[in-house]
């Protein structure tokens, strides 16, 4: 199992790391994260995660399914 998790680590680092440079490039004030929630909302989708958006204005409530 843990070799398992090393290759989904490597395998997802790039995109992990582009997402948080992206995030702290482009700062937003707390409770005012509009674009910080379309950018998410985004990554969501692109990623097949079910997701809500609109939840205390910008937030995102996401679902992710696993085995157990």
């Amino acid at each position: 199992m843990i070799t398992e998790i090393k290759s989904l680590a490597e395998k997802y680092f790039d995109d992990t790391v582009a997402v948080r440079r992206h995030l702290h490039a482009n700062p937003e004030l707390s409770f005012q994260e509009i674009e910080t929630g379309k950018y998410l909302a985004a990554k969501l989708t692109e990623y097949g995660i079910d997701h809500q958006t609109g939840w205390a204005d910008n937030g995102i409530v996401a679902l992710v399914k696993g085995e157990k």
